[in-house]
């Protein structure tokens, strides 16, 4: 198969080039704007089984006029100004937002609430905004970057006024990716430039990758935008993801593919036939990394978070879309090219590497002590491991300067943490509550929860505003009846209760009060269903799914890949110490990404979607270099001769283009950290320190080395046609006689 492409890429190189370029125009035009389709609500990444949804459904059911996304304006400076500042605010929220709010509380129009929304030290003012439509939908977004941009050209002589709360974190968190995205792809193409000059010193060999990688990206945008506006959650952080991953995966690709061919030009072969010949022989390890890339990636399919579910098969399509360019776009350019590709360079003879040379010899001859003193370095940063703990603080990924994180501070420098994001207790009861008895088991309840630990105000049915109300006459008194309803639904089922805790929503403090808070309300309405709801809900509830998932999808990846190993190798031997090396790797780089972040940068946790990436990331893009070293010992080893010189040869030959691939791809990588946003800084270091870990270390050294020592065993139950019989290599440490 993999013949019958070079030679139609050799036959109709130009037709081969409209098509592609003709395909990504198309896509681009027809295809909606990927920013506009795609998801950016930590919540909408739950699954519907999850508590806080569960709690979100039953309020919207419960109260279909209740907010279903907030926003908070807080205003601080001198009273006067500040008011001034509030009354014009909140006028302009009324009035002239798109869409209006449901809901704006305010002092400028409710005066009775000052003593809510007033801080304590007379400081600070704040503006509630509420939207019938979900933060799922752009519209609140909008909505807010209007109101932002009213209050900038709006100011108030020493006033400060900050939109923060679930739509602002949103929007601003898209916009932090949306400008690291930015960055990150004028980085990542000045690094592909640099290492394609540098190691071919061509001017005309870039333009392969660059129209290879570049009219794949389009393309892909474009189908996981068409895919998204069909149905597919598509989450905020998949586009700079997908420009990462095919920068470095399309540059490998094209890198191997042109090495190859300069290695044919070198043996005599005419252009056209060095095509034909480089795409049969790499085409098959280049399919098979790719495939091994998108069994990782679309395995997270599998996972029960959204975040996951939705970025693994969006990029798994755009590593096939590569792919496919990859065998034919790039074959048809070289085709093209012909001998100019390596222009103002000339093809000649490469000279004997003097790092690959020695190094092949010196690991193929002494196996055993070569591994044994790989495992020494990796093992220390494999026992990091444990000290690893992760946060699900979605604000720490925002720097402080950012407005819904600084809104956010100014809260909870006047307010306390908990008043920035209160928790919601959610009880929804098989028949009404509106009677004598069940309204006194709510009000004990209200009372028994604002005695928490760590509870400042509890704010519930029979005490709308913290203090108790005659609920007893809610049949005859029109006001208390009023009163009542603000946290119990009109058919009384489902009660509503507001917890303000003293800590940050995202701390461990936080977590304990919501537990302790729900067991008492479970006490209480034993035959009732009672659901939390709010960010530290959905925090937990993302904590347990995105474990569950890591145990789950990590199986998935493991067995999917070994799979493609096997059928690639025809080998059940060689495959299963393979992915060992690399969950090796894993393990070492996950406890650098922890020494590093929580140690010398002193984070209380590495960001919680981080571990899970980085291992689908490590695992799919770990086994590439493996994939091709692993092909080319079987190619070497079917010549003929000893089996470590085989090996040797094998190292000596792909070491030089597999440690630039690497290099590529852990600079693609790295550039992510230039992002402002913590977990892609994370993903970036921790991405590229493992694929320069397998480059440099496993691949160059443990893999080959694992090869010898189990020798032609590594093949079992396949055969090595053509290999001289050989008995099994000893562990020992003597040099091999020359062939």
């Amino acid at each position: 198969m993999f013949r019958r492409l070079g030679e139609v890429a050799v036959r109709f190189p130009i037709p081969i080039i409209v098509l592609w370029v003709a395909l990504a125009a198309g896509v681009t035009v027809v295809a909606p704007r990927l920013s506009d389709v795609i998801s950016t609500s930590h919540a909408s990444y739950l699954p519907a089984s999850a508590n806080s949804q569960q709690a979100t459904a039953a309020i919207q059911k419960a109260f279909p006029q209740a907010p279903a996304s907030s926003a908070i304006v807080v205003v601080t400076g001198p009273k006067a100004q500040r008011e001034a500042a509030v009354a014009a605010i909140s006028r302009y929220a009324r009035q002239g937002l798109t869409p209006a709010p449901s809901r704006v509380q305010s002092v400028a129009t409710d005066p009775q609430l000052r003593a809510v929304l007033d801080s304590k030290d007379g400081a600070a003012t704040l503006i509630n905004l509420g939207w019938k439509q979900p933060d799922t939908s752009s519209q609140p977004g909008e909505a807010v970057k209007h109101l932002r941009a009213y209050i900038a050209a709006h100011p108030y002589a020493n006033v400060t006024a900050r939109v923060t709360g679930d739509v602002p974190i949103n929007l601003d968190y898209q916009d932090q990716i949306n400008r690291s995205s930015e960055v990150t792809t004028l980085a990542t193409v000045a690094l592909v430039l640099g290492i394609m000059l540098l190691l071919f010193r061509s001017l005309v060999l870039p333009i392969v990758p660059l129209m290879t990688i570049g009219i794949s990206i389009l393309i892909s945008i474009g189908v996981v935008a068409t895919l998204a506006r069909n149905g597919m959650i598509v989450s905020q952080n998949t586009p700079i993801f997908m420009i990462v991953l095919l920068a470095g995966a399309g540059t490998d690709y094209c890198l191997f593919l042109a090495n190859r061919y300069r290695e044919e030009l070198l043996n005599g072969a005419e252009p056209a036939e060095a095509v034909v010949t480089t795409v049969t022989h790499v085409g098959d390890s280049i399919a098979s990394s790719a495939v091994a890339v998108m069994v990782g990636m679309g395995g997270m399919a599998f996972a029960q978070f959204g975040l996951f579910n939705t970025t693994g098969p969006a990029v798994a399509v755009s590593v096939g879309i590569t792919l496919i360019a990859g065998l034919t776009l790039t074959p048809a350019l070289l085709a093209l090219l012909g001998r100019r590709t390596f222009w103002p360079a000339r093809v000649t003879v490469a000279r004997p590497s003097r790092l690959w040379a020695p190094l092949a010899r010196n690991v193929t001859r002494h196996p055993v002590i070569a591994m044994l003193a790989l495992l020494v370095v990796l093992a220390p940063l494999n026992l990091s491991v444990l000290r690893t703990s992760q946060t699900f603080d979605f604000l720490s990924d925002l720097g402080n300067t950012v407005e819904a994180h600084a809104g956010f501070n100014a809260i909870e420098q006047h307010y306390g943490a908990g008043n920035s994001q209160p928790q919601t207790l959610v009880i929804v009861a098989p028949s009404s509550l509106r009677n004598s008895r069940d309204l006194a088991r709510l009000d004990r309840l209200n009372a028994q929860l604002a005695g928490l630990h760590d509870a400042t105000q509890v704010l519930g049915p029979t005490r709308p505003a913290g203090r108790p109300i005659p609920y007893a006459a809610y049949a005859t008194v029109p006001q208390v009846a009023a009163a009542l309803d603000q946290n119990l639904s009109a058919d009384g089922r489902t009660a509503t209760f507001t917890v303000v805790g003293a800590t940050d929503p995202y701390s461990a403090r936080a977590h304990t009060l919501l537990d302790a808070a729900q067991a008492r309300a479970a006490a209480a309405f034993p035959e009732s269903h009672v659901y939390s709801a709010g960010t530290t809900a959905v925090a937990a509830d993302i904590q347990t799914v995105s474990h569950d998932d890591l145990v789950r999808i990590a199986l998935f990846v493991l067995g999917g890949i070994l799979v493609v190993l096997v059928l690639l190798l025809r080998s059940v031997v060689a495959p299963i110490y393979l992915l060992a090396t690399v969950l090796l790797s894993f393990g070492a780089t996950l406890g650098g990404t922890t020494l590093v972040f929580q140690g010398l940068a002193g984070q209380s946790g590495i960001v919680y979607w981080v571990p899970f990436l980085m291992l689908t990331f490590l695992i799919g893009l770990g086994i590439d270099y493996n994939i091709l070293l692993m092909t080319r010992v079987r190619e070497e080893a079917r010549k003929g001769g000893r089996y470590r010189s085989a090996v040797a040869h094998a190292v000596e030959r792909t070491g030089s283009i597999i440690t630039s691939c690497g290099l590529i791809m852990a600079g693609t990588f790295g550039t992510l950290l230039l992002a402002s946003v913590t977990g892609l800084r994370e993903l970036g270091f921790a991405v590229g320190v493992g694929i320069l870990f397998d480059t440099f270390l496993v691949r160059s050294i443990l893999v080959p080395s694992l090869v010898v020592i189990f020798g032609r065993f590594s093949w079992f139950p396949g055969n090595l046609v053509r290999v001289r019989p050989e008995v099994l290599p000893r562990l020992s440490t003597e040099a091999e006689p020359a062939a």
